[in-house]
């Protein structure tokens, strides 16, 4: 989901990942945020998640990444070289989608 810094919504994407477990559905949430952000030319990106470990997998070498995703984490580290990115971690709790 986009937001403004204001908290305006903006808009909402989605792509299909198949089967998988739900951290690998954050990633390539996360994954395919970068590439989109890339896409339309953003230079500052502020990636939130409830899941510290799908932050931590972003962060780190590609080993961590499960197989299916490793393309796309290329892709999106190779677009996030660019980039100024912010990752922080939110609990759940505050993590409200409005």
């Amino acid at each position: 989901m986009e937001k403004y810094i204001w908290g305006f919504f903006v808009g909402v994407f989605c792509t299909r990942i198949g089967r998988g477990y739900p951290m690998e559905a954050e990633l390539a949430a996360i994954l395919h945020s970068i590439i989109y952000a890339h896409a339309q030319g953003w230079v500052f990106l502020w990636v939130k998640s409830d899941s510290s470990l799908t932050i931590d997998r972003v962060l780190k070498k590609i080993y961590l990444v499960p197989w299916r995703l490793q393309g796309l984490w290329c892709i999106a580290m190779r677009a996030a070289s660019n980039m100024t990115i912010i990752y922080s971690h939110t609990y759940r709790e505050a993590n409200q989608a409005r």
